[in-house]
């Protein structure tokens, strides 16, 4: 009889008349993503043979930011650069950020001037714009936001018969990090 009382005692105490709980949902984390391209197609803005003293050319590429994370920041920068008998020392270079090119690789109509980056030597650009840290044009962009970049090479007048058959490459970068 005292197990049936003891049993009966413990069973009604542990079946309370009133009960609240609460609950905080699901927690989950996901990371963001950071996503460049261009309208290159993977050609080269620049493919010049026969370079002369004088010589210009302007081009404009059109860079898109599909990534989520908008605190990301997007920098350009010379990722590779070469050259023979100082030929960079003779293509002055400037680089140009804007907005409305058109959508067209290569095409500058329509661009208008946000700001100049970089004005100087093809060398120059290359030994003091070579990595993300020092890199130009550091924007912070808003998802699918895209921006004009209008380059400009000039064979500078001081060019002499050393740089005859020279060769010069520069590989342009733009890189984002969050």
């Amino acid at each position: 009889m005292g197990v049936g009382v003891a049993s009966a005692v413990v069973w009604r105490a542990s079946t309370a008349a009133f009960t609240a709980n609460t609950t905080n949902g699901s927690n989950s984390w996901s990371t963001g993503s950071l996503s460049l391209t261009d309208n290159d197609s993977g050609v080269a803005l620049f493919n010049v043979v026969g370079l002369t003293p004088g010589q210009t050319a302007t081009k404009c590429i059109r860079v898109t930011y599909t990534g989520d994370l908008t605190t990301s920041t997007v920098k350009l920068y010379a990722s590779a650069s070469s050259a023979t008998n100082a030929l960079d020392t003779f293509i002055d270079l400037s680089i140009d950020q804007g907005s409305g090119a058109s959508s067209g690789f290569g095409n500058c109509t329509g661009f208008t001037l946000g700001g100049s980056l970089f004005t100087g030597t093809l060398n120059s650009f290359a030994t003091t714009k070579a990595t993300y840290a020092n890199g130009v044009d550091a924007w912070t962009p808003a998802p699918a936001a895209t921006r004009d970049y209008r380059i400009t090479y000039t064979v500078n007048g001081s060019i002499t018969d050393t740089q005859q058959g020279s060769s010069a490459t520069l590989t342009l970068k733009w890189e984002a990090q969050a």
